[in-house]
C-alpha cells in the first residue's frame, strides 16, 4: 500500500529543517502548483493581465526569498489560506504605498514587515475573499484532475473516446446524453455506460490524488472533496460523486 502523499505542511517542515537552500527550492516547487489560482484571484481583484503577472511574480519571489513561510501554522487553517493571507497583505501594502508614492513619499512594503509571531493564515483573508480563492482553487484542481485522466486515455490509445466522455465531466457545456455518446462512438448504450463508469472512477481517483497532498491526514480528503464540491455548481457536484 502506498504511503499517504507528502503534504504541503510536511514539505515546509522538512524544508525548514534542511536549511534555507533546500527550503527555498521546496517552496519554489510548491508555490508553482498554486500559481494559476493565485493569478486568477489577483485578476479577479481588478488588475490588468500585465499587472497581475507582475504582482504574482513579485509575490512568489518574496515568498521564496523571504522567511515569512516559516511562520505558517497548519493548526490555523489550510495552506492555501496562509498563501492568501500573505497575498492580501502584499496587495494591501502595495495599494497603500502606491498612494504614498503618488504623494511623493514611501516605498513598497515587503512581506517581511510582519510582527514576529503574528499568524498570517487568516489575516487579510476575509471570508468572502477566502471563499472566492477556494472556488478558484476548486476549478484548478478539477482541471488538473481532468488533464491527468486525459493523458491516461491518450496513452492507451483512447483519445477519441475521451473526447466524447469528457462531456460528462465537470466544465462541459450543454446537455449530452449517454445515448448521444453511444451513437457518436458507434457503441451500444451498455458499453457506453461501462466506459462512463470507468471514466468517473478514474476522475475520482485523480481528484483525490490531487487533493491528498493539500490536507494533513487521509481522513481529511473526503471532507475536502465535499467542501470544494460545495463551492462549485450542483451539476459539478453530481459529476464527481
Amino acid at each position: 500500500m502506498a504511503l499517504f502523499p507528502e503534504t504541503r505542511w510536511q514539505v515546509l517542515a522538512d524544508a525548514t529543517l534542511d536549511g534555507d537552500t533546500a527550503g527555498r527550492g521546496a517552496l519554489a516547487s510548491l508555490c508553482e502548483q498554486y500559481r494559476a489560482p493565485i493569478l486568477a484571484y489577483v485578476l479577479s481583484r481588478g488588475y490588468s493581465p500585465a499587472e497581475a503577472e507582475d504582482i504574482v511574480q513579485d509575490f512568489f519571489l518574496e515568498m521564496v526569498s523571504g522567511r515569512v513561510w516559516r511562520r505558517a501554522d497548519k493548526d490555523r487553517g489550510r495552506f492555501r489560506h496562509f498563501l492568501l493571507g500573505c497575498l492580501n497583505r502584499m496587495l494591501q501594502s502595495r495599494a497603500r504605498e502606491l498612494a504614498r508614492l503618488k504623494r511623493g513619499a514611501g516605498q513598497i512594503t515587503s512581506l517581511e514587515v510582519v510582527p514576529e509571531g503574528e499568524q498570517l493564515a487568516e489575516e487579510g483573508a476575509d471570508r468572502a475573499s477566502a471563499e472566492e480563492f477556494d472556488r478558484q482553487w476548486a476549478r484548478f484542481v478539477v482541471q488538473q484532475s481532468i488533464a491527468i485522466v486525459e493523458k491516461r486515455f491518450a496513452a492507451s490509445g483512447h483519445a477519441r473516446l475521451f473526447a466524447v466522455l469528457r462531456r460528462f465531466l465537470p466544465g462541459a457545456s450543454g446537455e449530452y446524453t449517454v445515448n448521444q455518446g453511444a451513437k457518436e462512438l458507434g457503441l451500444t448504450v451498455g458499453t457506453m455506460e461501462t466506459y462512463l463508469h470507468r471514466l468517473r472512477g478514474e476522475f475520482r481517483a485523480a481528484l483525490r490524488g490531487r487533493i491528498a497532498p493539500t490536507v494533513s491526514a487521509p481522513h481529511e480528503v473526503e471532507e475536502e472533496v465535499r467542501y470544494l464540491s460545495k463551492l462549485l455548481s450542483s451539476a459539478v457536484l453530481q459529476k464527481i460523486k
